[in-house]
């Protein structure tokens, strides 16, 4: 029983973090530690509540919120096992301290999903409203343009250097009306210098 438990935990875990060949050696340590565990102390194999089974479920747990190829998080969790494949003597005391340990792991890795979840929807808050902004802009354009023949000058100055300008400003808070009197100003002025050449 005890080497079905540990067989089907490190299959799970090498699938999940994929160590490198040094690191193996680590989690093949922590399976002999598993089996002794369940040698010296039967309690490991039927206790739910055993540190040696919450370690169990915490290293499952920990291997589900993994992110694949993330080597910070990977070098934390060799040592972490190391560290108790090294100090293991068959005792609860260090299977809980490593439990603590992976604990604060797993703490800090679902800060961190968290955080890259805030920060995609940031950037995806972000991406709408420039989108809205452009929309926005295009509209006022195409309406400005259907009262008025489109100048060449004005059109290019339009398209090369105020369309970035102007949804930068859309996006600081200035109306699209402020804005559609911004172009008026610049065709009056496009119509005048025409006229007068």
């Amino acid at each position: 029983e005890a080497h079905n438990l540990s067989a089907r935990l490190f299959d799970y875990l090498l699938q999940r973090v994929l160590p490198s060949e040094e690191q193996i050696y680590a989690f093949a340590k922590l399976e002999l530690c598993f089996l002794e565990l369940a040698l010296v102390d039967s309690a490991f194999l039927i206790d739910g509540d055993h540190p040696g089974r919450i370690l169990v479920d915490r290293l499952t747990d920990l291997a589900t919120l993994f992110p694949r190829g993330d080597d910070k998080y990977l070098t934390k969790l060799v040592y972490v096992i190391e560290d108790l494949a090294y100090k293991f003597d068959g005792t609860k005391n260090t299977i809980t301290s490593a439990n603590n340990t992976l604990s604060d792991l797993s703490v800090s890795l679902i800060k961190q999903q968290r955080q890259n979840k805030e920060r995609l929807i940031t950037r995806e808050k972000a991406t709408d409203k420039i989108d809205s902004s452009r929309f926005l802009l295009i509209e006022a354009l195409n309406n400005f343009f259907t009262e008025r023949p489109p100048k060449h000058g004005v059109v290019k100055a339009i398209c090369e250097v105020f369309i970035e300008r102007w949804v930068v400003a859309l996006l600081k808070g200035k109306s699209i009306g402020d804005i559609v009197s911004d172009l008026e100003i610049l065709y009056d002025t496009a119509s005048e210098k025409a006229n007068s050449s």
